[in-house]
């Protein structure tokens, strides 16, 4: 249906307490057109000149009907639509953004999004899909961005075949395993996000295949061991995050061959360094994160074959003693987190403090293992540089994870004002459903 002319400019109030008032075209800037052809319970308009059509309707157990051919942009989300049917959208070949999170899907199928040739973006995050078609998008040549975040799916052999998809979002999806080969299909994934699973293990060839992944983020799961081999094919991997697992060891070769990993994130988890080996061989790592590890030694072999690091995160370990030979081949060390929680006296440590002072390392530590300081509040940085050497991101005051995880997926959309609408439909149900009911979707 046409959204009226009468409701395009108005005023919603919810409670006395919370008052939100807004202008729909603040939001939307819109452009009512009259000859758009619309489904019942949908209101579809133009979006910074790109025909967009939006449904919301709690009623709705199945796909809409009719879209207008020109439709360019979908949002379907907050309904009861429990099964996307074989080509449902067929004939939708304008469509490059499609919205189905929210729904109570449980069934996609195969060729359910037949006939949208130009999809670039689609999301379907939380849902109730258990099973995905292998080949549901692989005749969307066009898909770049793949979001399935908040679904329950299982991975039993191959997962997709698409040549064209670049980002995959498979988090909080309950996964407990990945098997051989599961990405063959997918070989030209940039980003892979598998966290917040219960995956405890990757078989050997799990990411097969991989050939341009470059960031991996597979944190907050129950991975007691990885493969030597494990990372052995992909050559473009730059950050890879495996915090908050069971990880006691780890082979020194794991990144051995991953010439351009940069970024390395364990937290975490329980490892072991071994006195006779070091913790890891890699000549590109830049930055690791052994923070909360239940590390108490750390060898004078564990960082040799880490020439090129330059940050190191490994507060929260209960070390007594850490050797300055240990730092030593560290030549391109800039900064250290050192605490809150390291058990260190006075006099215990002093000497790699020293050591970091000689060579002008910035260095986090709490007061306790530094007699010299005068600073007490534990989220600054004790540094003994004459000039800062290091970037802003990384000398912040407060240290936040954008140092470490500063990388982000690319917009989905050149309109800033639907990604503008969908944040609102996000975070503020409660006002979208009162505009809903503005705009007569409600039922």
């Amino acid at each position: 249906m046409l959204l009226p002319r009468a409701t395009v400019s108005y005023l919603g109030r919810i409670t006395s307490t919370m008052v939100i008032a807004v202008t729909l075209p603040s939001i939307l800037h819109l452009v009512v057109a009259d000859d758009v052809v619309c489904p019942d319970s949908c209101w579809c308009d133009s979006v910074d000149a790109k025909s967009v059509a939006v449904c919301w309707d709690h009623n709705l157990t199945t796909v809409p009907k009719y879209f207008d051919r020109k439709t360019e942009e979908i949002i379907l989300m907050f309904c009861n639509i429990t099964t996307i049917n074989n080509y449902v959208f067929h004939g939708l070949a304008n469509v490059s953004i499609m919205l189905l999170q929210y729904n109570d899907i449980r069934e996609v199928h195969e060729q359910a999004f037949d006939g949208l040739y130009n999809l670039i973006f689609l999301d379907l995050s939380h849902n109730k899909i258990a099973i995905v078609p292998p080949k549901v998008i692989q005749n969307n040549e066009k898909l770049n961005f793949l979001y399935l975040n908040h679904n329950e799916i299982s991975i039993l052999g191959p997962f997709l075949i698409s040549t064209s998809l670049s980002v995959l979002d498979l988090s909080f999806c309950k996964i407990t395993f990945l098997p051989h080969d599961a990405f063959t299909g997918t070989p030209n994934i940039i980003k892979l996000n598998i966290n917040n699973n219960y995956i405890t293990e990757f078989e050997k060839h799990a990411f097969r295949g991989l050939r341009k992944l470059e960031i991996l983020s597979s944190g907050n799961n129950l991975i007691q061991h990885l493969d030597s081999n494990l990372f052995l094919d992909l050559g473009e991997l730059k950050y890879v995050d495996i915090s908050n697992n069971s990880i006691s060891t780890l082979a020194p070769s794991l990144f051995e061959n991953n010439r351009k990993v940069r970024y390395l994130f364990l937290k975490n988890n329980s490892l072991s360094i071994l006195h006779s080996r070091p913790i890891l061989i890699s000549e590109s790592l830049s930055h690791l994160d052994i923070s909360f590890c239940n590390i108490t030694n750390i060898p004078t072999q564990a960082f040799i074959h880490l020439t090129n690091l330059t940050s190191l995160r490994m507060n929260g370990n209960q070390l007594s003693v850490l050797d300055a030979k240990t730092m030593q081949p560290l030549k391109k060390l800039q900064v250290v987190l050192f605490g809150p929680n390291s058990n260190c006296s006075e006099s215990s440590l002093q000497n790699i403090f020293e050591y970091f002072q000689q060579k002008s390392i910035t260095y986090y530590a709490p007061p306790l293992c530094n007699k010299n300081a005068a600073i007490t509040n534990p989220m600054l940085f004790y540094s003994y540089s004459s000039t800062t050497t290091l970037s802003s991101q990384i000398l912040q005051p407060n240290i936040s994870n954008t140092s470490f995880y500063g990388t982000h997926a690319p917009p989905f959309s050149n309109s800033s004002r639907i990604k503008a609408f969908v944040h609102v439909m996000h975070e503020h149900t409660i006002l979208m459903l009162v505009i809903s009911c503005l705009l007569q979707v409600c039922r």
